[in-house]
């Protein structure tokens, strides 16, 4: 897009910043704006696998993506049953954070494969979840329908002097986790009631035990991940705060808007939740409350979902598909950003 703002107006200045909401690729963009190293461990994937995740490092802080440990691209389309994964080595990668001995732990929560509530996170770190009769449960939807109480006993203690703060990609609430994301992730309708009981069971056990001061179910953001935030903010106490706003701040998109003429942005296939906390919804938004006119540039975009963006913004479709070369796509990019800023920004 840079490429073709400066072939079309060779005077431009064009300030490039990458952005990330919580959920793919959140670690790079931070990793890279903050200059952190990154590390490789071994964790266990959703299914149950040895899977290798990654650690961004500073001399304060760690970063964590929970899609590397618990994502929805680490599973083959047969291994797609929300029931019977887990964020497991969700947990694995905090307590190697836990590890360094660092002030603050930052989870993204987006693209994971899960909708466990965060319990296998949870039991990493030393939570144990319990039925009627006192026996330990498997941390998956399946293993907790039986869920009837907590035990944090043999909780990680170093985690009472560690900061957790936990970066959502969406607004939804837990309530809806299972019936926005649950199709993506192999979750049909018929089996939907049954996964949505077990996570009010869950929201109902961290509600009664130690009481947040938000509805668990309702509140706003908890269902990103498969619920993680709801699992780390009521059973832990971590902060939960929209993914797009943290790293826009990071990167310094606020600055860079300051006396900018327009922001052009991107969306693979734009939709009704590119708006609910994606970076495209955010960036145009901030534009759109400075004054600024902004384009979005989408491979798709479905039905009616041109509708959300502000009367100041445009929507450019490329009309790629997945089978199409990536160069091409690219070049049909940089042209549509060239043809927009000739026509708009004359």
């Amino acid at each position: 897009m840079g490429e073709g703002v400066r072939s079309a107006r060779p005077a431009a200045r064009v300030a490039a910043i990458p952005l990330a909401d919580g959920g793919d690729g959140t670690l790079d963009v931070l990793a890279d704006r903050l200059q952190a190293s990154v590390e490789t461990v071994r964790v266990t994937g959703p299914a149950g696998s040895p899977t290798d995740a990654r650690l961004a490092l500073t001399e304060d802080e760690a970063i964590i993506e929970s899609a590397d440990a618990a994502g929805n691209r680490l599973l083959e389309p047969g291994q797609r049953d929300p029931f019977e994964t887990s964020t497991f080595g969700v947990g694995e990668l905090i307590r190697h954070a836990l590890d360094r001995g660092l002030g603050r732990i930052v989870v993204a929560v987006g693209g994971t494969g899960t909708i466990d509530v965060g319990a296998g996170a949870l039991q990493a770190l030393g939570v144990r979840f319990r039925d009627d009769r006192g026996s330990d449960l498997a941390p998956t939807p399946r293993g907790l329908a039986g869920v009837r109480s907590v035990d944090v006993g043999g909780l990680d203690a170093r985690l009472a002097d560690t900061e957790l703060v936990v970066l959502a990609d969406v607004e939804s609430p837990l309530r809806d986790s299972a019936r926005l994301y649950g199709p993506q992730k192999g979750l049909d309708e018929e089996r939907r009631p049954q996964l949505e009981s077990t996570l009010e069971s869950l929201a109902e056990i961290a509600q009664r035990t130690f009481g947040p001061p938000y509805d668990l179910l309702r509140a706003p953001m908890l269902g990103a991940g498969g619920g993680l935030p709801a699992g780390l903010g009521g059973f832990l106490g971590a902060s939960v705060v929209g993914g797009a706003d943290y790293v826009a701040r990071r990167a310094g998109l606020p600055e860079a808007l300051a006396g900018a003429d327009a922001l052009l942005t991107g969306e693979g296939r734009l939709d009704s939740t590119s708006f609910l906390g994606k970076a495209p919804g955010y960036a145009v938004a901030a534009a759109h409350s400075r004054g600024i006119r902004s384009c979005v540039f989408t491979g798709q975009v479905a039905a009616g979902a041109d509708q959300h963006l502000p009367a100041t913004s445009d929507c450019v479709v490329l009309g790629t598909d997945p089978g199409r070369p990536p160069q091409e796509t690219l070049d049909a990019l940089r042209e549509a950003a060239a043809s927009w800023t000739r026509t708009e920004l004359a």
